[in-house]
């Protein structure tokens, strides 16, 4: 699953569930398997791939792809299939060049982010990236 990143109609953004396939070159997400991507991310964007915070959308197996535009919040159907996509990320976007030191552990809500309270989306992270 992951999480929409434009509005519903009431205003609440939601989970949706996409297929994900990861090249050497890029991660794309699709509605339905084997139909054309409706978003790529080349690897050579990304910037990390952390968990998240359970409390962030009260959901588990939660983690996020951070690009050079917005986090990419993802939902493993179990602890082993997010271990593994984040290990699989991480291993393809090693060597990018502008990997990021530090992330936020959870997610940009209601004018804030949750782990620290800043209340700037762009504001530096404030945890060490793990990978």
């Amino acid at each position: 699953f992951k999480r929409a990143q434009g509005r519903t109609r009431i205003g609440k953004k939601n989970f949706k569930k996409r297929w994900f396939c990861l090249t050497s070159r890029e991660l794309t997400y699709h509605k339905q398997q084997d139909k054309e991507p409706i978003f790529t991310i080349p690897v050579k964007n990304i910037l990390a791939v952390e968990k998240l915070d359970e409390g962030a959308f009260n959901r588990k197996n939660m983690f996020q792809v951070i690009h050079v535009e917005k986090p990419l919040y993802v939902q493993g159907n179990n602890c082993v299939e997010a271990s593994e996509w984040i290990e699989a990320l991480c291993r393809v976007s090693r060597c990018n060049q502008k990997r990021l030191n530090i992330y936020h552990p959870s997610a940009f809500l209601n004018g804030n982010w949750l782990c620290c309270k800043a209340t700037s989306e762009n504001t530096m992270g404030c945890m060490p990236c793990t990978a």
